[in-house]
């Protein structure tokens, strides 16, 4: 977390965005669903799809990882980083 953390200010947020595609990339893989990664990460940046982007993001987690598609949906819309520290705890619990 402490790397992701200093790489997110050092990129001035920019790894934010490399993150959240690269954690695309993973769900996709984990659920052998059929969407495209590169669309769903652009789709955050777009006003009001974003929603359902992130609604359909929350549902995934919600399948691959056993946490709450609201509890997802609704720390992305109000704290972020909390959303973001739980989702990397839980994908570094399962990689070691």
């Amino acid at each position: 977390m402490g790397k992701s953390i200093l790489f997110m200010i050092v990129t001035l947020g920019l790894y934010g965005i490399y993150w959240t595609y690269q954690y695309h990339v993973e769900l996709k893989e984990e659920l052998g669903a059929d969407y495209n990664p590169v669309m769903r990460t652009v789709g955050l940046i777009i006003p009001f799809y974003n929603f359902l982007v992130m609604w359909k993001t929350s549902q995934d987690t919600e399948e691959a990882l056993d946490k709450s598609a609201g509890l997802m949906f609704v720390l992305w819309l109000v704290l972020i980083p909390a959303w973001w520290f739980i989702l990397q705890s839980e994908i570094n619990e399962r990689a070691a």
